[in-house]
């Protein structure tokens, strides 16, 4: 078995000391790929470094989180930009951008989200790049906003929102992300069962802490191994094919096959 964990933030505090704890754990655990995504500027900037270090482990993901829009300045948003066009290629992606109405229902706050959001998705248009997205309560105007734009591939990372909106993300060709989360909570394992398995990728969205299985432990790499066993027994298949189909998933994804 091989695995890609499609969603990790390698460049947080929590993880910047452990990088190699992190590398090795993932090396033991047959995680052969890493893509980082970043939430700013200056986690673009520390992601980009990273993949640099450790090419062809650490795929990189730059981009403004919905929840730093606040903050980040138009000099910021530029700078990513230029940083998503200049340091294009087949191993990088735009993340993790998106909306989040959970985290601000502010209009101003909104309105910064929708004009950030925009301008990343507009440089992962110009670059060809896929883009990781980020939808947490507002999966239907992400939706809308998506579809304005000729996008390379989409992931709608750990994807919660509403199961009537699955069979358009299928007709789109979307990926969805699923995670630890996906062992202990219902709702996961029914979004990851009506999805279909050429259209799944795991994640660990590391450094989140989870429960069940996992509680109180650092999130690493080897939790894909309990999330494709769960996936195996929700879709109904071996485990080794499940994650193998995953892999080559997350390749097609990245645009590395």
């Amino acid at each position: 078995m091989r695995f890609i964990d499609a969603h990790i933030h390698l460049a947080d505090p929590e993880y910047l000391s452990k990088i190699d704890q992190v590398l090795s754990n993932a090396r033991e655990n047959s995680v052969v790929g890493l893509v980082a995504n970043a939430m700013d500027l200056t986690t673009s900037r520390v992601t980009l470094s990273l993949s640099q270090i450790h090419p062809r482990v650490i795929f990189p993901a730059i981009g403004i989180h919905p929840w730093e829009t606040h903050l980040a300045s138009d000099d910021d948003i530029e700078e990513v930009v230029n940083l998503i066009l200049s340091e294009k290629g087949p191993a990088v992606s735009v993340g993790e951008v998106g909306l989040d109405r959970e985290y601000s229902s502010e209009a101003k706050d909104l309105d910064r989200q929708r004009i950030v959001f925009q301008s990343m998705l507009r440089a992962a248009e110009a670059a060809q790049l896929p883009v990781s997205v980020h939808s947490r309560a507002a999966f239907q105007e992400v939706l809308e906003i998506l579809a304005s734009f000729e996008l390379t591939n989409v992931l709608l990372h750990w994807y919660s929102g509403p199961l009537e909106l699955i069979p358009e993300i299928i007709s789109r060709g979307y990926y969805i992300s699923v995670g630890p989360s996906s062992v202990y909570v219902t709702k996961i394992q029914e979004i990851a069962k009506r999805i279909p398995l050429t259209q799944l990728l795991v994640e660990t969205d590391g450094p989140v802490r989870y429960e069940g299985v996992f509680k109180g432990k650092l999130t690493v790499p080897s939790f894909l191994m309990e999330v494709a066993k769960n996936l195996a027994r929700v879709k109904g298949g071996q485990v080794e094919e499940v994650s193998e189909t995953i892999f080559e998933n997350t390749k097609r994804f990245l645009g590395l096959v």
